[in-house]
């Protein structure tokens, strides 16, 4: 709920469990939210921020992991708030059937994209000019070449 410009936290039945002390926040997940003032961090259901404000911005949270940016980089959190990856990735998507969409800038400025695991590892190479998240059919649309295709979970082409 928002009162006066900051925002907290109803339960169902309407009562007040989180003062709305946070200039925004996002939706709960195993018992925590992204919250910011300043920076963003994450806090549990008593408003306590048990990840200290850090990032420049965290996403919701999909299978267990949202991706936090510091500047123009962004990299990935578990629901703990622990960093699975680095912060080095110029764009990223969220996780989906496993893996996420991750970009990094090639010798000429431009993105590549390739698929991290939930342990933060490279899994599909970093080669696409796009990557889309996979979605329930275990496959993704990516790009190269101004050519779209699909690939599986193990990075190999598919017709659909």
């Amino acid at each position: 709920f928002e009162m006066r410009n900051r925002w907290g936290f109803m339960n169902k039945t309407g009562d007040v469990v989180i003062q709305a002390q946070y200039t925004e926040v996002g939706p709960f997940y195993a018992n925590i939210a992204p919250a910011r003032n300043n920076s963003w961090g994450l806090i549990n259901k008593n408003g306590l921020f048990v990840v200290p404000p850090q990032y420049d911005g965290i996403g919701n949270f999909y299978e267990g992991f949202a991706y936090v940016r510091k500047g123009e980089k962004f990299g990935y959190i578990d629901s703990t708030g622990k960093s699975i990856t680095s912060i080095v990735y110029y764009n990223t998507g969220v996780f989906s059937n496993g893996l996420a969409a991750v970009a990094i800038k090639d010798t000429g400025g431009n993105e590549k994209w390739g698929y991290i695991d939930q342990k933060g590892k490279v899994v599909i190479p970093i080669q696409y000019d796009y990557a889309h998240d996979f979605k329930e059919n275990g496959l993704a649309i990516v790009e190269i070449n101004e050519e779209e295709f699909f690939i599986n979970k193990n990075g190999q082409k598919q017709a659909y």
